[in-house]
């Protein structure tokens, strides 16, 4: 037993787009703690970080931590994983393990969606049609909207763009 080199195999295939793969690597921390990622993220693995951050924002298979979770998206956006800065925006944004700083949520967002991550793009857009932390601009509202939907974020494609989503 591995469990280190399980939680890599079924974070492949986790990312390949396989449910239930994501679902046992929360049970492999849940049975050997978050140690089966935290190595891996510590050597700049962004996904691992991501991962990981994730069981710890939803208190899957770990105590809910915010504010783990948040300094673990940091790591996962530093290693370059944008759906961590995704998620980093977002915690900003919502002041979720971190102070609420829209600024700092803006910039991060960006960077999620030069990236192509789509939902950072849709809540960039929310941004900018709402005036969030930079002038309202519609014009650009529309266009950030554009380039989540053709990143395949759905909810970007159904028209005008709700509150901001987390």
């Amino acid at each position: 037993a591995d469990p280190p080199a399980a939680a890599r195999s079924l974070k492949h295939a986790c990312d390949m787009g396989i449910d239930e793969a994501c679902g046992n690597v929360a049970n492999l921390v849940k049975a050997y703690g978050d140690g089966v990622l935290l190595p891996s993220c510590t050597r700049g693995d962004g996904l691992s970080c991501f991962m990981l951050g994730s069981l710890y924002y939803a208190g899957n298979g770990v105590a809910r931590s915010l504010e783990q979770a948040a300094g673990l998206f940091q790591q996962s956006c530093t290693s370059g994983f944008f759906h961590g800065c995704g998620q980093l925006g977002e915690s900003y944004l919502f002041g979720e393990g971190l102070p609420r700083d829209e600024a700092k949520a803006k910039g991060v967002l960006e960077k999620a969606c030069t990236g192509g991550y789509g939902p950072g793009c849709f809540n960039l857009a929310v941004m900018h049609r709402r005036g969030i932390a930079t002038p309202q601009n519609e014009l650009l509202a529309q266009q950030t909207l554009r380039r989540a939907c053709e990143l395949g974020y759905k909810q970007a494609c159904e028209g005008p763009a709700p509150p901001v989503q987390r």
